[in-house]
């Protein structure tokens, strides 16, 4: 599974949602259209033929997690060209940044050349959405995939457990069992680009399961045993504590080092599961 797979897959199982999502307008219906431009070799991400009013066009939408998100512009005056080619009707040419490591100063949402002596010789208008930006109001669309984005949406205003109770209320609405579970899945793998993985769980309404929950104490519980839990946990033993929690915190608050120097086994189990839902060093090293 990958990033770009996961939209698409949410864009099949609800078209006109994302199309009225990325192009702000009141398209009245909408169907996912092959992405192959033949004439050219090239395949983009998503197309979606819409209607609105009496017009029909297709919303192109492109996704961006990496780094070269500066090249984007001219890449979507290609594909924009390609697709009228191809389709023979006009396209909106979308993109969707994942995170801020796409972003750039450079996508503005118009691509321009120009010349001295000719002046602006192109103009390209396309659209941008940075999902981080977007507030989560705007996910939460009864039994729409949209919802499933909404873990990459600006979260500013709630906790962690009020994201959840938006975020697996709206996913419950959708009737069919089967597209529920994909879109929930489809949110916890979207959320490992902002949330470590117990949290990605949590907050799609996924709880740890108690075995899961068990496998994570249970291996302290036999280190420790193994050793005599009596005489505290061994500099190994705090170490890969630190070592997997800093790659999801970052690294430990130096008030924060004695404590966890000096943890029984049974605090280091806890904290072991509070990662689950603590979002920082001060939430997860709790009592």
């Amino acid at each position: 599974m990958s990033f770009d797979s996961t939209f698409k897959a949410l864009i099949d199982i609800d078209p006109l949602g994302w199309a009225r999502f990325v192009s702000n307008l009141a398209i009245i219906d909408a169907h996912s259209v092959d992405t192959s431009l033949h004439e050219t070799h090239r395949v983009v991400d998503r197309l979606i033929n819409v209607g609105l009013g009496m017009e029909r066009f297709l919303v192109h939408i492109e996704f961006q997690a990496g780094h070269d998100g500066f090249q984007m512009p001219g890449r979507l005056l290609r594909y924009n060209a390609d697709i009228l080619l191809r389709h023979r009707i006009p396209a909106l040419s979308c993109v969707i940044l994942m995170n801020t490591e796409a972003d750039s100063p450079i996508l503005s949402g118009v691509f321009t050349e120009t010349l001295p002596v000719l002046g602006k010789y192109v103009q390209f208008d396309y659209r941008v959405c940075r999902l981080w930006e977007e507030p989560i109001e705007r996910f939460l669309i009864p039994e729409s995939s949209l919802v499933a984005a909404g873990v990459l949406s600006r979260l500013t205003d709630y906790d962690i457990s009020e994201v959840r109770q938006l975020i697996s209320t709206c996913i419950d609405t959708i009737q069919d069992l089967e597209t529920r579970e994909k879109v929930r899945s489809s949110g916890a793998f979207l959320a490992g680009l902002r949330f470590n993985e117990n949290q990605a769980g949590y907050i799609v309404g996924r709880d740890l399961t108690l075995l899961e929950q068990s496998s994570v104490a249970q291996y302290f519980l036999r280190r420790g045993h193994d050793r005599g839990h009596e005489k505290g946990l061994d500099e190994g033993q705090v170490k890969l504590f630190v070592t997997g929690a800093e790659r999801v915190y970052g690294p430990v608050p130096v008030n924060l080092r004695p404590k966890i120097e000096a943890a029984s086994l049974e605090h280091l189990v806890q904290w072991m599961l509070n990662m689950r839902t603590a979002s920082s060093w001060s939430e997860l090293i709790s009592d």
